[in-house]
C-alpha cells in the first residue's frame, strides 16, 4: 500500500522569508501581499500559500523481519499556485535493504485542489507516478479533510483509492487518520492510524496499523523549521488475515521528516508602474 503502513511519513519544516504577491492599486502602484504560513501547525491550511515552495526530506526505518531491515529516503517539493491549489513532485524514492525490491522508485506528480468551510476544509488530491521504467504504474486519489475543534485539536482524514496497473489492475483503499493536539504554538503531538483494504477485487482483509509522535515548531511569528518524529506499529487484521508480506508492516517502523518552506520571487517595496 502507499506508505507500506509506515503511515504517513514523518516531518521537518523550515520556513525562511515571507512570501510576497504583487496587486495593483486605484493608483497604480503595486502593492505586494506579504503571504504566511501560521506557526502552529493546528492552524495551518491543508494546501500552501500562494507563492510558497515547499521542499522536503524525509526517511525511515522498517523491520520487514527479524533479519531484514529497510531504509526509506525520500525528497520533493510542493508548490502553492494560489491559496486552494498547489501541485509538487517527489523526485527521490529509495529504498535500501537485502529486499528484492529495494532500490530506486520511480518519481511521482501530485495536485491538490481544496476548499475552505472554516473549521472545515475539504480537499481532493491525485498523485502518480512518472513512467520512468518500465513495469506497472501505482496512482492515488485522495480526498485530505481536515476538522479544527479549537486551536488546540485537529484531526486529519484521508481516504485514498491506490490503483496499480499491470496485467490485471489492482485496486486497494487505505485511510490514515491523525488527531492532533497543539500543546504549545511550537509544540504538537499526535495519535495516528491507518486503515485500509490491500485488494478491492476481494474485500476480505481489513488492516488495521497504529501510531503516534510529536513535532516541534522553531521560528516566530512565522515558522521556520518544523521537525516532527513518528512512530508505527504493525498492522493487525481486523477482519480476515494480513497478506503474508511484509509491506504491510510486521514490525515496528519509525520515520523524519524536514520541510524547507521558501518565498517566491516576489519584490518586497512598492513601485510605481511609470
Amino acid at each position: 500500500m502507499r506508505s507500506r503502513w509506515l503511515a504517513l511519513a514523518p516531518l521537518l519544516t523550515l520556513a525562511a522569508t515571507p512570501a510576497l504577491a504583487q496587486g495593483e492599486d486605484d493608483e497604480g502602484w503595486v502593492e505586494q501581499r506579504q503571504v504566511s504560513l501560521p506557526l502552529a501547525h493546528n492552524a495551518r491550511p491543508l494546501t500552501l500559500p500562494e507563492d510558497m515552495f515547499d521542499v522536503f526530506l524525509d526517511s525511515g526505518i522498517t523491520q520487514l523481519s527479524p533479519q531484514l531491515v529497510e531504509v526509506a529516503l525520500g525528497a520533493g517539493a510542493r508548490y502553492g499556485v494560489t491559496d486552494e491549489l498547489e501541485v509538487g513532485v517527489r523526485l527521490l524514492r529509495v529504498t535500501l535493504s537485502e529486499s528484492r525490491n529495494s532500490g530506486l522508485g520511480r518519481p511521482t506528480a501530485f495536485t491538490q485542489l481544496r476548499a475552505d468551510l472554516g473549521a472545515v476544509e475539504l480537499s481532493g488530491r491525485f498523485e502518480l507516478e512518472l513512467p520512468t521504467s518500465a513495469g506497472p504504474l501505482v496512482s492515488w486519489l485522495s480526498l485530505p479533510t481536515l476538522v479544527r475543534a479549537g486551536p488546540y485539536v485537529r484531526l486529519d482524514v484521508a481516504p485514498t483509492l491506490v490503483a496499480r496497473t499491470g496485467a490485471a489492475w489492482q485496486w486497494a483503499l487505505t485511510t490514515p487518520v491523525v488527531l492532533s493536539g497543539q500543546v504549545l504554538p511550537k509544540l504538537r503531538i499526535f495519535v495516528a492510524g491507518e486503515v485500509g483494504l490491500p485488494d478491492l477485487r476481494t474485500g476480505r482483509d481489513l488492516l488495521l496499523a497504529l501510531g503516534g509522535g510529536a513535532a516541534w515548531t522553531f521560528g516566530g511569528p512565522r515558522p521556520s523549521a518544523e521537525l516532527e518524529a513518528r512512530v508505527t506499529g504493525p498492522a493487525v487484521a481486523l477482519a480476515g488475515e494480513r497478506p503474508d508480506d511484509p509491506a504491510y508492516g510486521n514490525y515496528f517502523a519509525g520515520a523524519l521528516t524536514l520541510r524547507l518552506f521558501f518565498a517566491g520571487p516576489s519584490d518586497d517595496w512598492r513601485r510605481s508602474p511609470f
